[in-house]
């Protein structure tokens, strides 16, 4: 039986959505997910997650804790270690009919246990983020997300990109759903813009535990390697 969803908010929530894909459905969620990137002619970077929401006052927020492992061989040997601890926060201040407004916050902590896997900074990335549900099955947003690091560090560039990433989610019946990801990420530490599309197919097994796969690529001359493939399962309550 799905969750009950607070009378104001099922305009933009489906009670019975257990996919997770819809950013104003602020439940609980336990996300495992692997994520392998190719980053260079026979370079690559391959993350695995794991990430615990938690939603309160009425699901109109919800904080977030996500913890990597990586692997890679960008350094020229295979290396591994932990990377940083994310701490997060979500806030859904406005539901107007079939439009809602979203804010967060995500704060990075330089806890890597491997300086050359880890930023070796500190990032706080405040986001919004625009949400239109014009049916039960379909979920268009648009999400600006903002990172900048909040140290220095000697011989390490700092941080300081931004996102701009629309969604097109598609839900069949209660147990399939396809999700467009394009996107366009801003350099302004080193004046470059470049884009990206990724595309996700994601099933609900049984109850609130699904699996999802997706895939997608940057379009730019300065990263023509630069691919990912990525498979997660997701826990909804």
């Amino acid at each position: 039986m799905a969750p009950p969803v607070p009378g104001e908010l099922v305009s933009v929530v489906d009670p019975a959505d257990m996919t997770g894909t819809n950013p104003v459905s602020l439940r609980n969620t336990l996300d495992v997910s692997n994520d392998f990137r190719s980053v260079s002619d026979g370079l690559f970077f391959d993350e695995a997650t794991w990430q615990f929401a938690q939603a309160f006052a009425d699901h109109r927020m919800r904080a977030r804790v996500e913890l990597p492992l990586r692997f890679a061989n960008i350094t020229g040997r295979t290396e591994a270690g932990f990377g940083d601890v994310v701490a997060g926060w979500e806030w859904l201040p406005v539901v107007q009919g079939r439009v809602a407004w979203l804010a967060g916050v995500d704060m990075g902590l330089d806890t890597g246990t491997n300086a050359a896997l880890a930023t070796s900074h500190s990032i706080v990335a405040p986001s919004a983020a625009l949400v239109f549900v014009p049916r039960r099955d379909t979920v268009l947003s648009v999400r600006y997300a903002q990172r900048l690091s909040l140290n220095s560090v000697e011989d390490v560039p700092d941080i300081d990109d931004g996102v701009v990433e629309a969604t097109l989610v598609r839900r069949f019946g209660d147990s399939t759903w396809i999700r467009a990801l394009p996107a366009a990420v801003i350099d302004y530490e080193h004046s470059e813009v470049w884009g990206r599309l990724d595309g996700e197919w994601g099933r609900v097994l049984s109850g609130g535990a699904s699996t999802w796969v997706r895939a997608g690529g940057a379009f730019a001359a300065s990263r023509p390697f630069d691919w990912t493939v990525a498979i997660g399962f997701r826990f909804v309550q």
